[in-house]
């Protein structure tokens, strides 16, 4: 919807999301290639700003996986 741009907030909050996992009894981290600059096409743990004051953090972060890798049924824990 053309109508729906996304317009940054005056103060910025972001969520960066550290995915971990056991595979062949190793630790695996993901990381998604950054897709703007700065840095554009290194690589950088998944994360975005929150789209409006009020979003929760949860939903922000499971809006950006989802968004970026394609994850919906992840289990999450706050570090905050």
């Amino acid at each position: 919807m053309a109508d729906d741009q996304w317009e940054p907030p005056s103060v910025l909050l972001a969520v960066d999301l550290v995915i971990l996992t056991l595979r062949d009894a190793r630790l695996h981290v993901l990381l998604v290639e950054r897709g703007v600059e700065p840095h554009y096409g290194m690589l950088a743990l998944p994360g975005g700003f929150l789209h409006h004051q009020g979003e929760d953090i949860e939903v922000a972060a499971r809006r950006e996986l989802s968004e970026e890798v394609g994850l919906v049924d992840v289990h999450l824990v706050s570090c905050a």
